[in-house]
């Protein structure tokens, strides 16, 4: 009788709700995340550096009610503490520590809603690795062979069925960690974290490192990379370089990632 009492009293202290008091939150998610957490002393050790920052106010406000309101949604579907909770808390002190806009951290938290209203919990993992790593250096998307990145930070999250996020007038790198890169200038484009595709609207590329003079060129019309391939093609090019054409010529132009050691150029073909 005993035992069996023990085990009951055991199940009825399973955590069901994230305290809404600011002063008691950070000790309720401590338990979940020791609740439910392979490692422990990792999990332990993560809770501790951010209650840290709750404490010293790094985050404050409205980003404590937000985080507040927001777990509790996560709880409420027993999503883990890793890579949900993690993921998540992660990219809001990436947010703060950037110093986003409202209106920028606003936008994502709505995708954030919008996810967590839905029955599936499918992409979510994806979208906030992507978020955490956004806020932090503008990188959209990284794995051990590629990473795509805006030089400048104009992004803002939209959602439209799907979460994306939209660049305007922005310098994109691709790379991978051999040094091999592409980029393309002055160009606007949509990323959809969901299948890894960034899909773009106008912008420049050129053939600077290859030794060509900064008038060498192609403006791009609209182009398709896949990240998860680190390739992309534009079927409509057009080609500048008064040293080789009287005018410019259209084409289509390819241009992709190597992971070996050897460096590829853009290729473009005319029509």
């Amino acid at each position: 009788m005993l035992l069996v009492l023990t085990m009951f009293n055991a199940h009825a202290q399973k955590l069901n709700q994230l305290s809404s008091d600011t002063n008691k939150y950070t000790k309720d998610l401590n338990l979940y995340f020791l609740e439910n957490s392979a490692n422990k002393e990792q999990a332990g050790a993560y809770v501790r550096a951010f209650e840290k920052k709750w404490q010293e106010n790094v985050i404050a406000g409205y980003y404590k009610e937000i985080i507040i309101e927001t777990t509790n949604k996560m709880l409420a579907k027993r999503m883990k503490p890793y890579p949900y909770f993690m993921g998540y808390l992660n990219t809001v002190i990436n947010a703060v520590e950037s110093k986003q806009s409202t209106e920028n951290f606003e936008n994502w938290q709505t995708c954030v809603d919008k996810i967590l209203a839905s029955k599936s919990i499918r992409g979510v993992q994806e979208f906030l690795d992507m978020s955490e790593n956004i806020f932090k250096n503008n990188v959209f998307y990284k794995t051990p062979n590629y990473r795509y990145y805006s030089i400048e930070p104009n992004f803002q999250f939209v959602y439209d069925s799907i979460p994306l996020v939209k660049f305007e007038n922005i310098t994109m790198i691709g790379a991978n960690p051999r040094g091999d890169s592409m980029s393309i200038e002055e160009t606007n484009a949509t990323f959809y974290p969901t299948n890894g595709k960034l899909v773009g609207r106008g912008g420049k590329v050129s053939w600077e490192r290859a030794g060509l003079e900064a008038d060498v060129y192609a403006t791009l019309n609209r182009y398709t990379i896949d990240c998860k391939t680190g390739n992309y093609a534009a079927d409509s090019a057009t080609f500048t370089g008064k040293q080789y054409f009287d005018r410019p010529q259209l084409g289509k132009l390819t241009d992709r990632i190597i992971t070996a050691c050897r460096k590829k150029l853009p290729a473009i073909r005319f029509l």
